[in-house]
């Protein structure tokens, strides 16, 4: 099999290094760095932690932002974290802003994806972080300056 340039972004905080995941091992950037690297997969670390900030997305944004001009037509970037809520609340808010969408339109493609931020507990910060990022999304109902963006 030839493998066409990928890339992967890792949102584990560092400071999980050393904790063990679901299956007992040990969690390590340095680890998933090397397994993504012998596949010739470039691999990004963008430490996303709770709560889930404005400031923080935008950063991770950066980090999408490059992993995606490294893999320009040349294949996927897989965002990852433990549970998904990290990589969808990042995926979302990034496409958003890339594409000048909408708060709705996030929160949209989230549930298309099987997340719904409002009814998970904790997620009032997150949803918020998501509307602050998103252009147009300033009032609580998430409209753009055009209207409601619901493509």
């Amino acid at each position: 099999m030839q493998w066409r340039r990928q890339a992967t972004v890792l949102l584990f905080p560092s400071a999980w290094m050393g904790k063990k995941n679901m299956d007992g091992s040990k969690f390590s950037v340095a680890e998933h760095k090397r397994a993504a690297e012998e596949r010739k997969v470039q691999f990004f670390h963008a430490p996303l932690t709770y709560p889930i900030t404005a400031s923080k997305l935008q950063t991770v944004h950066n980090t999408l932002r490059e992993a995606e001009a490294a893999t320009k037509d040349t294949g996927p970037v897989l965002v990852q974290c433990k549970t998904a809520y990290r990589s969808v609340a990042a995926v979302v808010s990034y496409l958003g802003a890339k594409e000048k969408k909408s708060w709705p339109w996030a929160m949209r493609l989230a549930e298309a994806v099987g997340f719904s931020f409002p009814l998970l507990e904790g997620s009032d910060s997150t949803s918020a972080a998501i509307r602050q990022v998103l252009p147009g999304s300033s009032n609580i109902l998430g409209s753009s300056s055009t209207g409601m963006d619901f493509e």
